[in-house]
């Protein structure tokens, strides 16, 4: 019987209507966590002179990725509905790669202002996928292998973080980091574009849902609607608590490592890498 399993679970990841999809997610929080942990190091050792100063750039940093799931999360659930979810999923890998081409420019000029502007990006990109990334699983694979595949996106998601971490972390203070991490975004992003057209056509999920172009208004929809269900709406206060401890504690390692331990960027990688394994676990 585990044989069978094990079998099933391979033959779906190589299947062609799950593979292209899987790795859209996986290259999408690869790349996130390249770039952001890369930018950290920087901001941590080479632009900031004080702790305090590394707290606020950090700070600011965190707050700029996370301000666009506010935003637009409710607004792209919509779009996810209205529009083919294969369709969307080109046009927002297809940005990815605008995007990660302004974040090598503020690589390459270590100019922060141009990394800020993309990150900021980053995060409204990852707002627009996010409603579309298991919501499209339904539509491309049978209701028997929906499991299967919500555990590989689950699993695979989490060693993109450590991979990304790790591997930003580690690369961006070396001899010609910047220009390694760069070229490496910038490849991922095509790459992440390829497998996108290759992900299989769907349909309209809901083509008479009303598109509302304010998202003020339809964020506030979308918390009353939550409130109304107690049982979803306390599962996601949960599940928002955990995140927001995680970031709030994630970017104050930097500063803790370098100003407090006295210690280097490979001290600092090393606290992000178990940091990341505990959220796994």
């Amino acid at each position: 019987m585990q044989n069978l399993q094990t079998s099933g679970d391979s033959t779906l990841l190589f299947s062609k209507r799950f593979y292209p999809i899987f790795w859209v997610q996986f290259l999408a929080a690869f790349n996130d966590n390249l770039y952001k942990n890369a930018m950290v190091m920087l901001i941590a050792f080479q632009f900031s002179q004080t702790g305090e100063q590394t707290g606020l750039y950090i700070t600011l940093a965190a707050g700029l990725f996370i301000l666009p799931f506010f935003l637009f999360s409710s607004f792209a659930g919509q779009l996810a509905d209205h529009f083919p979810k294969s369709i969307l999923i080109q046009k927002i890998q297809l940005a990815e790669i605008f995007i990660m081409a302004t974040g090598a420019v503020g690589f390459l000029t270590m100019q922060l202002e141009w990394l800020f502007l993309a990150l900021f990006l980053m995060g409204t990109q990852s707002a627009f996928f996010g409603p579309i990334k298991y919501s499209v699983l339904p539509e491309v694979l049978d209701q028997s292998q929906l499991l299967r595949g919500n555990a590989w996106f689950s699993g695979s998601t989490f060693i993109a973080i450590l991979l990304g971490t790790i591997i930003g972390g580690s690369l961006v203070m070396t001899e010609n980091g910047v220009e390694i991490i760069s070229v490496t975004v910038l490849s991922m992003s095509i790459l992440g574009y390829l497998f996108s057209l290759q992900v299989p056509e769907t349909k309209q999920a809901s083509p008479e849902a009303v598109i509302d172009k304010n998202i003020l208004r339809s964020t506030w929809k979308i918390v009353q609607l939550g409130r109304s269900h107690k049982a979803a709406f306390f599962a996601v206060l949960a599940i928002s608590w955990f995140w927001f401890i995680g970031a709030v504690l994630l970017s104050q390692i930097p500063t803790f490592v370098k100003y407090t331990l006295q210690a280097n960027e490979e001290v600092v990688v090393a606290f992000l890498t178990l940091f990341s394994i505990g959220i796994a676990v």
